[in-house]
């Protein structure tokens, strides 16, 4: 991949003469009237810096990785997990493959739906869903239950990608989003790398995981405040 790296990649559109939707420099600050209202699109030039010391940096950082840690939670106990109401690993496996697959047609209409209401109502609108897929995992104890388990997680994920895409350049700008959005992917990994952990500990002194479903349950409770108080910065350059 290294060769189709160099030759194809581009660090933005500008480098080969695009333009965001076509616009040219004068449309540019008037982008958000393409769109409703409600929606913020930010052409602030934040750097990581600048970001890092607003409030709303931090609460969107509580945002992404609180995702990251309980889907990988979730998904690499699916076995364990499944394997505890009676069910075996071909069919946690196929549960996972349900969940990827019903993401993928709603990414689309979460970039629809992105395009026309603030991005922070729906990610806290999304946290619902994690919400309701965690008590339906708990709950769940047939076939039937696992699979709208699925469709449930399958859709919160679906939409969480999409709209923490949304979310950093509309918030932050994208003069320097590739330092910010490299920030925020790191924070990801390590949520990504933590998250298992808690599961496996409290399966070791519980033996199952409902008590640690319970606990992690008050995360995205949390997320929904966090989501609603993450409302976008005001750019002062003296920050």
């Amino acid at each position: 991949m290294a060769p189709a790296g160099w030759y194809l990649v581009r660090n933005r559109p500008e480098n080969i003469g695009l333009k965001i939707d076509g616009i040219n420099e004068e449309e540019e600050d008037s982008l958000s009237s393409k769109y409703a209202p409600r929606v913020h699109i930010s052409n602030d030039p934040w750097t990581l810096k600048e970001a890092m010391q607003t409030k709303e940096f931090w609460l969107v950082i509580y945002l992404v990785v609180i995702p990251s840690m309980i889907n990988t939670g979730i998904i690499f106990h699916m076995v364990s997990i499944i394997g505890e109401k009676g069910y075996t690993a071909t069919f946690a496996a196929y549960i996972l493959s349900l969940t990827s697959i019903i993401k993928f047609p709603l990414t689309f209409l979460g970039g629809y739906i992105l395009d026309r209401a603030k991005v922070r109502l729906v990610k806290a609108f999304n946290f619902l869903f994690l919400i309701v897929a965690i008590l339906l995992i708990i709950k769940a104890d047939t076939k039937s239950a696992f699979i709208i388990y699925a469709l449930v997680h399958g859709s919160f994920m679906a939409f969480d990608g999409v709209s923490t895409s949304v979310m950093l350049p509309n918030y932050f700008g994208k003069k320097n989003l590739g330092s910010i959005r490299g920030f925020f992917s790191t924070a990801m990994v390590i949520g990504s790398a933590l998250g298992p952990l808690p599961f496996g500990l409290a399966y070791d002194y519980f033996n199952g995981y409902t008590e640690i479903m319970l606990i992690v349950l008050l995360l995205p409770v949390l997320a929904l405040g966090a989501s609603y108080l993450a409302t976008p910065p005001n750019y002062n350059k003296s920050t």
